[in-house]
């Protein structure tokens, strides 16, 4: 671990302009990249004194955005010699199946010396509610309640390069299973729905959300060497889901209302 003090590094303060509202309750099952997920939507609504409403004028005016944020849910291991974050310089990519490694600057590990992400969004719109700025994307890849460092508008003839290459991620990933709900679980979340004052077309919606998500193979690369069936929960939206993987079709079998 190095010492900032030793190699004359300056520190600087990052102080978050905002955070984000995600349908991902917890790490697991969000997704690996933004814009894998079409329907998994966020609001980014901004603090003091960064939500003026001057601060985003023209932005609505842009259809993506790069959203710099801090992984939060990291463990807090600073080294006390230095204040910097544990870290290693090889680490896993779960699109090698967790078993090669590449350095972590050629990976999108969360896991680095600063834990910073940056992702691409499609812009929704941009709201002002009762004073307050609201920023609504899709396609996006954060937990519920990441702190937001920077907002940039994506510029098309700069940030798109078609010749780019993308090493070990040069392709989208393919989605392995297939996604069906028992009886039970559909009039479980029909239930819910109904009782919250939702329509029925939003359980459908809610449906659709979870085989997009589930289809992905959320499992950390560990988990996918075990070729028995497994069984799983998750926090997704206002609901704890459970659901079974045998082979390579996953069965969504309980809802139940998140406290």
């Amino acid at each position: 671990m190095l010492d900032t003090k030793s190699i004359g590094v300056d520190r600087y303060e990052i102080v978050p302009i905002g955070q984000i509202n995600t349908p991902f309750k917890q790490k697991f099952t969000v997704p690996r990249q933004p814009r894998l997920i079409n329907l998994a939507k966020g609001v980014i609504t901004l603090n003091k004194p960064f939500d003026d409403v001057n601060a985003v004028a023209a932005l609505s005016s842009f259809s993506h955005v790069w959203v710099l944020f801090w992984f939060h849910l990291n463990p807090d291991n600073k080294s006390a010699s230095s204040n910097l974050y544990k870290w290693q310089p090889m680490v896993r990519p779960p699109r090698l199946g967790g078993k090669e490694k590449v350095g972590v600057f050629a990976s999108r590990s969360p896991f680095r010396p600063n834990p910073i992400g940056m992702s691409v969004f499609e812009l929704e719109s941009v709201e002002c509610i009762n004073g307050h700025v609201e920023i609504h994307v899709k396609g996006v890849d954060v937990v519920d309640g990441t702190p937001i460092i920077d907002i940039k508008p994506y510029i098309p003839f700069s940030d798109s390069i078609n010749e780019a290459k993308g090493a070990f991620a040069q392709l989208p990933p393919i989605s392995p299973f297939t996604v069906e709900f028992t009886p039970e679980a559909n009039e479980q979340l029909e239930r819910l729905v109904l009782d919250a004052g939702q329509s029925l077309e939003y359980s459908l919606e809610v449906k659709s959300f979870i085989v997009e998500i589930l289809s992905q193979d959320p499992r950390p690369a560990y988990h996918k060497q075990n070729s028995e069936q497994q069984q799983y929960g998750v926090e997704l939206l206002d609901y704890e889901i459970k659901w079974v993987l045998q082979d390579v079709l996953v069965t969504v079998t309980a809802f139940k209302l998140l406290k």
